[in-house]
């Protein structure tokens, strides 16, 4: 999948890739999770089930 109108992004590393809320899942997904978007080869992950999930993994980095 190259890009879906339900992400919402929420930041860019300016190379093309994305952070985005997803707002309408795959069966396994939950709505709401935090996944990057890698613009060059279609792939995505998930960094986190939610906004404050994301949030609390940053905070948490060392």
């Amino acid at each position: 999948m190259l890009w879906h109108s339900k992400w919402i992004p929420i930041a860019e590393n300016g190379a093309g890739d994305y952070l985005c809320i997803d707002t309408d899942p795959s069966e396994k997904g939950k709505i709401g999770q935090i996944l990057y978007y890698y613009h060059d080869w279609g792939n995505r992950s998930i960094e986190a089930n939610n906004l404050f999930d994301f949030i609390e993994i940053c905070l948490n980095e060392e």
